[in-house]
């Protein structure tokens, strides 16, 4: 319903539109003498004597309207341009955060990777370290093997 009421109020023939049936509207009322009354509209449904006294009853309304409706219209134009952009705005800054969600993830991985890869390299320092003290000691011994036998 406000979509129609909108693209009504939107549309570039509408404030025409307005002004063609308020005329005819005043030109009825003049047309009509003082003295009819509703027995003499007989002819006509009384739907159609609701909706033209509804029409009738609104024509201040719309007449009084009329000069703020363009700077309405306007206004309304750029509100429904600024939603479509924060929609925009909003659907990528989703994909934004989940693209830094994905680079958080990734980044930890590859620091428990690191982490895993800095252990096994000091485990394995340690252990050279180790070996390398067994092997001294073992040339210290022989070279005093060979000191004895020599």
């Amino acid at each position: 319903l406000l979509d129609r009421q909108l693209a009504l109020l939107t549309s570039s023939s509408s404030q025409s539109h307005i002004d063609t049936l308020a005329q005819k509207l005043q030109q009825q009322q003049q047309a009509t003498p003082a003295g009819t009354t509703d027995a003499d509209h007989d002819s006509q449904s009384p739907e159609d004597m609701a909706k033209l006294r509804a029409l009738y009853a609104l024509l201040p309304t719309l007449t009084s309207l009329s000069p703020t409706l363009p700077p309405l219209l306007t206004r309304l134009r750029s509100l429904r341009a600024l939603h479509a952009n924060a929609v925009t705005a909003s659907q990528t800054l989703d994909e934004v955060e989940q693209r830094q969600d994905e680079a958080d993830k990734e980044i930890r991985e590859w620091r428990d990777g690191l982490k895993k890869v800095e252990e096994a390299v000091a485990r394995a320092e340690s252990g050279m370290l180790e070996n390398s003290a067994a092997v001294e000691s073992w040339v210290k011994e022989l070279e005093e093997r060979v000191k004895k036998l020599g």
